[in-house]
């Protein structure tokens, strides 16, 4: 990872970005481009592929409201801004 003031920056094949949660909803800001997909992981088990297309929110996960924790093995050149959370409402 490359850390910048207001971004990190995924620099190698093996990019992971692992968060310990409590909430049904995740979602993070991401921008870049690459032909390969952001793999998500849920609790230690594959959950999506995200191709990140545009500069803009991307919705991560929607689970049940307790502590998870979530793996993104995200591609060279993709650009992880800011974590929300949401309770499902």
């Amino acid at each position: 990872w490359n850390v910048e003031q207001e971004y990190i920056e995924a620099r190698g094949e093996d990019s992971y970005l692992d968060l310990n949660f409590l909430a049904t909803d995740v979602y993070l800001v991401l921008s870049g481009s690459s032909t390969d997909p952001i793999a998500v992981y849920l609790d230690g088990h594959p959950y999506k592929t995200i191709y990140v297309d545009s500069d803009r929110k991307y919705d991560i996960v929607h689970t049940s409201y307790q502590r998870h924790q979530l793996s993104l093995k995200t591609p060279p050149g993709i650009k992880a801004y800011a974590f929300t959370f949401g309770d499902g409402e």
